[in-house]
């Protein structure tokens, strides 16, 4: 942005009551300089950066229009027309407010549920492991995966009732990722019918055959079988017709007391 296009923006602020604007709140210490992270970056110009800030803060000192104030003194114009307006800027979506990009958004670290932080590091070790392949295929993806990376998981567990059992009082059921832990069907069997449940998704495990995410396959909008994906190592099972996961999934959702949720845009 030009000085002058610059200029024309402060002064449509200018009104008859004094009014505060921030004048910059970037990050000065990328004031001629890029660090070549990202692909997005501005392209250094011949001018300097500090010199073009510091044009600015002289004309602003020359217009008596307007005036430096150091933020402790904002507090004292709390009282004037206009001012004191409470803001509210987080959503659902984004319950905590985060500054300029969408990937600062704190729920995007949800989305892996619990442990998100040791699964990316697990993925990330997989993806250097099969990076240094000269081929990727089903037997370099199952020496590489560690123990909890699962493609796939099955929607009966070991715990049948138990955790069913353990429920004592409650209003409503907030389930998130469930796999391995719940089993769709003691559980949703034993719960009253007219309990909410709301079910927050991490991933698409809760409405697939059993993968976590479908790799491009719509087959599990119709009845999960032959599954394609190298990723899954029980594609033995899905390949003899025995991948019935969907089936029960299904009855669960059409029950009519579910409600889904996600934390993030993915799954929309």
């Amino acid at each position: 942005m030009e000085l002058d296009d610059y200029l024309d923006y402060l002064c449509g602020h200018l009104a008859e009551n004094p009014r505060v604007f921030p004048l910059y709140g970037n990050d000065a210490e990328i004031f001629d300089f890029r660090p070549d992270r990202y692909h997005t970056e501005a392209v250094l110009q011949e001018e300097s950066e500090w010199q073009r800030i510091g044009q600015l803060f002289e004309y602003l000192l020359t217009d008596n229009r307007f005036q430096f104030i150091r933020p402790a003194q904002v507090l004292g114009m709390i009282q004037l027309p206009g001012a004191g307006n409470r803001l509210y800027l987080e959503a659902a979506e984004q319950p905590i407010p985060v500054k300029k990009q969408g990937k600062y958004n704190l729920t995007r670290w949800a989305v892996t549920g619990r442990d998100n932080l040791g699964i990316n590091t697990a993925c990330w070790r997989i993806y250097e492991t099969l990076k240094t392949k000269q081929s990727v295929n089903d037997n370099n993806y199952q020496k590489a995966r560690p123990s909890g990376c699962e493609a796939f998981s099955d929607d009966r567990t070991v715990y049948g009732s138990a955790v069913s059992e353990q429920l004592t009082s409650y209003d409503v059921i907030n389930l998130h990722w469930i796999a391995g832990f719940v089993d769709y069907r003691t559980f949703f069997a034993m719960i009253p019918q007219k309990m909410p449940v709301v079910w927050t998704l991490h991933d698409m495990n809760a409405f697939t055959g059993g993968c976590h995410y479908n790799d491009g396959c719509d087959r599990f909008t119709a009845q999960c079988g032959a599954c394609h994906s190298s990723l899954c190592h029980y594609r033995a099972v899905a390949k003899s017709g025995k991948a019935g996961n969907d089936g029960h999934k299904l009855s669960t959702f059409c029950s009519g007391r579910i409600c889904t949720r996600s934390p993030g845009t993915t799954l929309h």
